[in-house]
């Protein structure tokens, strides 16, 4: 699932359609941060189990996050003001 870089530090809500028919909700929790190509496991949503048809194994969705191609000045002073700070470097001595 493709998601923006706001979606990935902001949070984010999709639907999708599972190969049952049913609509399937994916929800970060507020504060949890999605860094790009990670996944998400949807516990007993995914396909049968070997031997047990009545029991599912879980369901992944693979986030691409998109960054944008350029940002503005006033947008990096905006991030600046908000994101943590790069520590210093250190010198070698």
């Amino acid at each position: 699932k493709k998601i923006s870089l706001v979606d990935a530090l902001c949070g984010t809500e999709f639907h999708f359609k599972h190969l049952d028919g049913r609509i399937m909700q994916v929800k970060s929790t507020p504060g949890e941060v999605i860094k790009p190509d990670t996944f998400k496991a949807i516990s007993d949503e995914g396909m049968p189990i070997h031997g047990r048809p009545f029991q599912k194994g879980n369901l992944y969705v693979h986030f691409k996050v998109e960054f944008p191609e350029f940002m503005d000045s006033a947008q990096v002073s905006a991030l600046r003001g908000v994101l943590p700070a790069t520590p210093p470097a250190l010198e070698p001595s």
